[in-house]
């Protein structure tokens, strides 16, 4: 499914969405559209509309903790590169698993800093323990990620250049 990068009127990178939601939001003309997905339209019974790739609301929104970004097993494979931090073996979403580095029996957070990309094997070998228990080095410390940093992953993932010019640099 295409994710359109929708942004706040001041032209900060909000989030993604799902198409579907990005063309009711066009229909409902609460957004402007800066680009659309070259030749990728809908078509309904009398129309065809273009997918947009790109668009901004109209009215600014107010996002409180602007700067927090939810932790989910989709970001943190994007954080860690879709690598298992452990064996860096390549992961998918499928084969993918989050460790506590901190074990939470033993009283780790459930928090950016303490969970890893992981697979399976190098999870189930690490058990819960520290990596240090289990003789395991991580490819790199856990990190708190920006929203901004996670979008323009995902479009490079993706190999959505349309997005590159709205996300900046960090």
């Amino acid at each position: 499914m295409r994710e359109v990068l929708l942004l706040n009127s001041n032209g900060e990178p909000l989030s993604l969405i799902p198409w579907t939601r990005a063309l009711t939001l066009v229909l409902k003309q609460k957004v402007h559209v800066y680009e659309y997905f070259e030749g990728e339209s809908v078509r309904s019974a009398e129309c065809e509309f273009k997918l947009p790739s790109v668009i901004a609301l109209l009215r600014y929104v107010m996002i409180p903790n602007r700067r927090r970004v939810g932790l989910s097993k989709k970001n943190a494979l994007i954080r860690d590169g879709y690598e298992c931090q452990y064996c860096r073996g390549q992961l998918t979403e499928a084969t993918a698993t989050l460790d506590h580095v901190i074990p939470t029996c033993r009283g780790g957070a459930h928090d950016w800093t303490n969970v890893v990309s992981s697979c399976k094997p190098c999870n189930n070998r690490k058990d819960s323990r520290t990596p240090e228990e289990a003789r395991m080095t991580m490819k790199r410390t856990p990190w708190i990620p920006s929203r901004v940093l996670l979008i323009r992953e995902r479009g490079e993932r993706m190999g959505i250049v349309q997005w590159a010019p709205y996300l900046g640099t960090l």
